[in-house]
């Protein structure tokens, strides 16, 4: 995360910010990004991961899901934002919180983004700037995710983050005609900022 993400940020102003990575703006959802929703959550690949994910997705579910991560962030409950190269471009991805419970000072991390673009750090860099912004500006103490034990990809991801694993989930999830095993893995403030002090 560059320095410039702490000015992106208007505490005093109630609309949901954009921030910015070192290659990565991440900014609020908007109604132009439905095709782009719709495209990402009918990516085969992507739904196999992700057990959230509206699939199939018309475009009327895409702008459905826009508004609710409206609703949710002026809630307090979320804070979804899209994912976009710095130097602009399409929406390719989706990284922000859900579950996220005042009272507890604790949100959940999620994130997905278009098989196009995995390999090359995007992921990791829109997720720590995620955590960066809970711990920071959400006054979160604990940010945890979850991932099928089929994909480590997210895994290592969220060890990247110095996440630590928590549980193992036995047949958490549907698969097929099957179940699945899920990993539960989170990171505390305290370890966060131990972390950026070394």
């Amino acid at each position: 995360m560059d320095n410039g993400a702490a000015g992106s940020i208007n505490r005093g102003v109630k609309r949901q910010p954009s921030l910015k990575a070192s290659r990565l703006v991440l900014r609020p959802l908007m109604v132009k990004d439905a095709i782009s929703l719709r495209e990402l959550a009918n990516n085969r690949e992507i739904a196999s991961t992700c057990i959230w994910l509206p699939h199939p997705c018309s475009k009327g579910l895409a702008k459905s899901w826009i508004r609710g991560a409206a609703e949710r962030y002026v809630a307090g409950t979320g804070a979804e934002f899209g994912i976009q190269l710095k130097s602009g471009g399409e929406l390719f991805g989706v990284v922000g919180f859900d579950d996220r419970s005042v009272n507890n000072a604790s949100a959940e991390l999620g994130f997905l983004l278009d098989p196009r673009w995995w390999g090359q750090g995007y992921t990791t860099e829109a997720a720590d700037l995620m955590v960066w912004y809970g711990f920071k500006h959400l006054k979160l103490n604990r940010i945890f995710a979850h991932y099928r034990l089929s994909n480590p990809a997210s895994g290592r991801v969220l060890a990247k983050l110095r996440m630590k694993q928590e549980g193992l989930m036995r047949q958490c999830v549907r698969k097929g005609k099957g179940f699945e095993d899920m990993v539960l893995m989170a990171l505390l403030r305290e370890d966060w900022e131990q972390l950026c002090r070394e």
